[in-house]
């Protein structure tokens, strides 16, 4: 069975090589996404910054003392948008568990703990995205009780 615990500072290299392996698995899914290598330092930086300032965690799945999945979470986030609730919320930035360890509640349980975090910091609803091609993602957010709110449509020029 799957623990599920805040990161550590010991635990950074290998969530670094997990948010490379879930860039790589969504990339199919996405034609605008480029190679993980090329950005995986900043989008890294960019992960653990936005965590730490917005009280958010990043909360790992463990199993025999090895790190099988993780979700990234900004926990107090503002809307962006003017007419838009001005109410804080969380934000689940990222959502992996590794291949062979997946359809056994590892992702629900890290979902669960995520949003019981955005709840202790005031938060009224969570958010996330996924990429509309990903219709193993959808059905899982789907699965937990999410539902598409805004649909962002994209075409190649």
């Amino acid at each position: 069975m799957a623990v599920i615990r805040p990161l550590e500072a010991s635990d950074l290299e290998v969530l670094r090589i997990l948010v490379l392996e879930l860039h790589e698995a969504v990339r199919p899914f996405d034609r605008d996404l480029p190679p993980g290598e090329e950005i995986i330092e900043e989008h890294f930086g960019e992960l653990l910054a936005r965590v730490r300032g917005s009280s958010g965690r990043i909360f790992l799945a463990e199993e025999e003392r090895r790190v099988i999945g993780y979700l990234c979470l900004f926990g107090a986030v503002q809307p962006e948008e003017r007419d838009e609730r001005p109410a804080q919320y969380g934000f689940m930035a990222e959502l992996f568990v590794k291949e062979g360890y997946r359809n056994r509640g590892i992702g629900q349980e890290l979902v669960r703990q995520a949003e019981a975090h955005a709840r202790t910091l005031g938060g009224h609803k969570m958010e996330l995205k996924v990429l509309a091609r990903n219709e193993a993602a959808r059905r899982f957010y789907e699965s937990c009780g999410y539902t598409p709110r805004i649909v962002i449509m994209s075409k190649p020029l």
